[in-house]
Formats: C-alpha cells, sequence, structure tokens
C-alpha cells in the first residue's frame, strides 16, 4: 500500500463541475472494464478519484491519465489490506464503488470446486471482506454511500453460470439483507445489475449476448443511476426487462426458457 495519505476533500453536498454530485469517489476494481470507465468518466468531470484493484501497474497507468485520479493499490481478499486502506482515508469518500470480480464460464460437464470457489472468495467474500471495515467507518462517521456491483446473473440459474451466478446471487442477498438497517445509521447501499458489457470477461462467453454495452456507455449509466434515488441501477432495458419478468414465472416456464437456450447454444456451437 502506498505511504501517503489519501485526503479526500470535504464532503458539503456541494456538485463536482461536472456531471456528479460527488466530490470524491473510491472504486474497488478500476484496473479494467467498468470500474476504469466509471473513473476516467468521473475525472474527466472533475470529481477526485481513488482507484483500487489488485494490478499497481494498471491503476498507476490510470492515474497517470489525469491528476484528479489517486492510485491505492488492494487486494480485496487480504483483510489487512482492506481495514488499512479504508483506515488511510480523512473521511470516507463521497461514494465507494466496490466492483471487482472474476469470471469463468460453467455448466454441468465442467462444475469445478476449485474455480466455483476462485470466483465465491473474489466476487462475493472479497466484498464482504472489503465492507468490514468500510462500514464500521460509515458508522463512526454517520454517513457514507456505498455501491455493490451485482449482476443480473443473481435473479435466476442461467446455463453456463454455474460458477459465477451463485457468486452475484449471494451479493445481491447481502445488499438486500443489509440495505434497512444501514438507513438508520445514515448509510445508503445501492445494488448495480449491469447487463452484458464488453469486458475481458465476456470475452469468454461463446453465445450471443443481447445489448452488449460497451464499457464506457455501461459506466456513464451506472453513474447516473447512482446519482438519482433508485435502490438497484440495472440497465440496459428491454433486456434487463426480461430477465427481471423471468424471477416472477413459473418455475416450469423458466426451465422451459432455459431449456431453449441450452439447444441453442449447442445448435450454434455443432454449427461451427
Amino acid at each position: 500500500m502506498p505511504q501517503e495519505r489519501p485526503s479526500t476533500p470535504p464532503s458539503n453536498n456541494a456538485p463536482a463541475k461536472g456531471a456528479y454530485p460527488w466530490q470524491s469517489v473510491w472504486i474497488v476494481g478500476a484496473s479494467s472494464g467498468i470500474g476504469r470507465a466509471a473513473a476516467l468518466d468521473l475525472a474527466a468531470n472533475g470529481v477526485h478519484v481513488f482507484v483500487s484493484a489488485r494490478s499497481e501497474d494498471a491503476l498507476t497507468a490510470l492515474a497517470e491519465t489525469n491528476a484528479t485520479i489517486s492510485a491505492l493499490p488492494l487486494d480485496m481478499t487480504d483483510a489487512g489490506a482492506c481495514a488499512a486502506a479504508v483506515a488511510q482515508f480523512d473521511t470516507l469518500p463521497d461514494l465507494v464503488i466496490l466492483c471487482a470480480a472474476v469470471y469463468e464460464p460453467m455448466d454441468a460437464s465442467t462444475l469445478s470446486a476449485k474455480t466455483a470457489g476462485w470466483m465465491m472468495d473474489i466476487n462475493y467474500t472479497g466484498t464482504v471482506t472489503c465492507l468490514e471495515p468500510l462500514l464500521a467507518r460509515a458508522k463512526a462517521e454517520g454517513r457514507g454511500h456505498i455501491a455493490l456491483v451485482s449482476s443480473p446473473a443473481a435473479y435466476r440459474g442461467l446455463p453456463g453460470g454455474a460458477g459465477y451466478g451463485p457468486t452475484k446471487a449471494a451479493l445481491t442477498n447481502l445488499a438486500e439483507s443489509l440495505r434497512c438497517e444501514l438507513e438508520l445509521w445514515g448509510v445508503r447501499l445501492r445494488l448495480v445489475s449491469p447487463g452484458f458489457v464488453r469486458t475481458r470477461l465476456t470475452e469468454k462467453n461463446d453465445f450471443d449476448m443481447p445489448q452488449l454495452l460497451e464499457p464506457e456507455d455501461a459506466a456513464q449509466r451506472m453513474l447516473k443511476g447512482l446519482a438519482g434515488k433508485a435502490w438497484e441501477v440495472a440497465f440496459p432495458y428491454p433486456f434487463l426487462g426480461l430477465l427481471k419478468l423471468l424471477r416472477i414465472v413459473p418455475s416450469s416456464w423458466y426451465f422451459a426458457y432455459a431449456r431453449s437456450l441450452i439447444r441453442k447454444a449447442a445448435s450454434a456451437r455443432a454449427g461451427e
């Protein structure tokens, strides 16, 4: 961890000079994808952005693009490092986005406890490890705004998502479990559920991804949503509307739909 203590601008609810209402934001999982794109967007709009991830080189390169970006390398599976990172701030940033994640496609034929455990360790347990000192600090300050980046894969089990989906379902359940209690502390907890975004993770998919977004588009949608009041920031529609509908249809209907997806994927692979 860097020795210099991060200095967060005083939070006086004054808007930044650009499009967003925060003076400072901390993004954990900012070395690539939607996290990196969000950092660049925020910095371009005058927000002081602290960026964290395991890759110090990627963070350094990102910080070199704008003087308002500060690199704070962090392995969010390391409890001591997470506690130290939170303790470095004079006051918590106006918004904290936890979006670090890993992904590997997994179905019945590739089911692996080791791979599933790796995803759970980072996507869920890593988030909780970072959240623990973060919530303690937020409670002490009586304020905070925290966003957990989950996925529509949490809505229902999807073919090929046997490893990744459960990690996001756990994350969504966690956010739902904590939200009301945190409100009593003066802390806002938000949930972000992006659809397919073109990243190094989705490059592993061998199926059609409806309404695939570029990271910059997804980041703007996320930040615009977090600047609003909705509990869950979900996009894009109408694809997300379909996935939300699948949560409430009878299971027989859902499993029929899932079978159709499996047959479609098998047919596509056979035609290659």
